[in-house]
């Protein structure tokens, strides 16, 4: 065979191999669409707060608030379950985010006089787990017997944009809402009150020191008049 031939040949194959190399390269894989986070949470203690020390101790502690985020009131109590009596006493402090800080003052028992104070964190896995130091220098590890709650907290409300075209105010202090339908002088029927900070819509003229009537949804009855207390 011609060297020219073999040559052309030989290019036909190494371009078939290529194309069929090509042709079995898998195509790229789609990336996942992102899923929306989670809103953040807000851990709370369980109704009553139950931890053990490395060194045997169960303690046991009230909590209150809503979100459960503060320790106390009542009586907190320790003891090694089924060996030492228990050891009473009252507590302050609680959590923010997820950092743990409360001391337990001992008032009753063989623990009397004694002072913990427990510090720590929430853990990915929901339980509570740090170290304790009493007024001793003595310290130990504990764990929450329990996984904290978490309590998802809504954002806060944001006032809506003021619709264009319309003239708003801010109540600049606490102001009565008299009807509409009166004469602006004072003496007319109190229907409500706008607050600090509300919203109002204008309509007509308004001056710093005079009878404005405003509308809106934190207007009573949808309108009304009130006196000065407005920012333009």
């Amino acid at each position: 065979m011609p060297i020219k031939a073999k040559r052309r040949m030989l290019f036909v194959a190494a371009t078939a191999i290529g194309a069929a190399g090509f042709l079995t390269v898998p195509a790229p894989a789609q990336a996942d669409p992102m899923l929306p986070l989670a809103p953040p949470c807000e851990y709370e203690f369980p109704t009553v707060l139950m931890l053990t020390q490395d060194n045997g101790i169960t303690v046991q502690v009230p909590v209150s608030g809503s979100p459960r985020q503060s320790v106390g009131p009542g009586k907190a109590m320790y003891a090694i379950v089924g060996k030492t009596a228990g050891t009473f006493g009252t507590t302050y402090g609680g959590m923010n985010g997820r950092n743990i800080n409360f001391t337990a003052r001992w008032e009753q028992g063989p623990g009397a006089g004694l002072t913990n104070t427990y510090t720590g964190q929430v853990g990915d896995d929901g339980f509570a787990s740090g170290t304790t130091r009493n007024n001793l220098n003595n310290t130990n590890s504990w764990r929450s017997n329990e996984k904290m709650s978490c309590v998802y907290k809504p954002p806060p409300q944001q006032n809506p944009p003021p619709q264009q075209g319309k003239r708003m105010a801010r109540v600049t202090e606490d102001v009565d809402v008299y009807n509409v339908k009166n004469e602006p002088d004072g003496a007319g029927h109190v229907i409500g009150i706008l607050r600090l900070d509300q919203q109002v819509e204008l309509v007509g003229s308004c001056a710093p020191e005079s009878w404005c009537q405003v509308a809106g949804d934190n207007v009573p009855g949808g309108n009304g008049w009130v006196w000065g207390h407005l920012q333009l």
